[in-house]
C-alpha cells in the first residue's frame, strides 16, 4: 500500500490476484477486459493460445480504480506516452525490503497463486488453465501441495476401515 508508483503497486496486486505472466499482465488493454464476462482476454501469450482470465472481485476493483491516461491504451501505463509500464524491478525492490522480503522474485507471486490454488485442492488441469500452461508437466510441480489433501483423505478412509473391522 506504501509504494508510491500507482501502476507498478497494482500491477503487482494482479500478479497475486491473477497468477498473470508479468509480461502479459503488463501488456494488458483496457479493450482486452470484458466487463460483463468479469475476465481479460489476452491473445497474444507465451503459449501462443488466447487466454482467458477470470477476475476476481477483488481484482475488478483494483481495475477500476486505476485512472485511464488519454491516449494509452494500456491499463498499467508506462513513462512513454501510449506504452505500458515494462520494468517494475525499483518499485518491487522497495516492495520486498518495506516487507522484509530478500529473497523473493515476482515470478515468485505467480507460483504463490499455483500453491495456494493447488494446497486449497484444485484439480491440477484447473491450475494450468488458470495459469496458461501449455503442458502439463509444468503445472505437476504443484501437485505435491495437494500432499496434505491426499494425506487427509486417506487417513479418513482409513479410519473408516478400522470402524468397520472394529464393529
Amino acid at each position: 500500500e506504501q509504494e508510491p508508483h500507482l501502476y507498478a503497486r497494482e500491477a503487482i496486486r494482479m500478479y497475486l490476484f491473477t497468477g498473470t505472466r508479468k509480461s502479459e499482465l503488463l501488456r494488458i488493454k483496457w479493450d482486452d477486459i470484458n466487463w460483463q464476462r468479469k475476465e481479460v482476454v489476452l491473445k497474444d501469450t507465451k503459449n501462443g493460445k488466447t487466454h482467458y482470465i477470470p477476475l476476481s472481485k477483488a481484482a475488478i476493483e483494483t481495475l477500476q480504480q486505476l485512472p485511464r491516461v488519454e491516449n494509452n491504451p494500456f491499463v498499467f501505463c508506462g513513462k512513454k506516452q501510449g506504452q505500458h509500464l515494462v520494468n517494475i524491478e525499483k518499485p518491487w525492490r522497495r516492495i520486498r525490503k518495506a516487507a522484509g522480503l530478500s529473497d523473493v522474485r515476482l515470478h515468485d507471486l505467480r507460483r504463490t497463486v499455483g500453491s495456494y490454488l493447488a494446497q486449497s485442492g484444485n484439480s491440477l488441469h484447473l491450475i494450468g488453465k488458470i495459469l496458461n500452461h501449455s503442458d502439463t508437466s509444468t503445472t505437476a510441480i504443484y501437485a505435491r501441495f495437494g500432499e496434505d489433501h491426499a494425506r487427509a483423505a486417506l487417513e479418513q478412509h482409513s479410519r473408516y476401515i478400522n470402524s468397520i473391522n472394529n464393529s
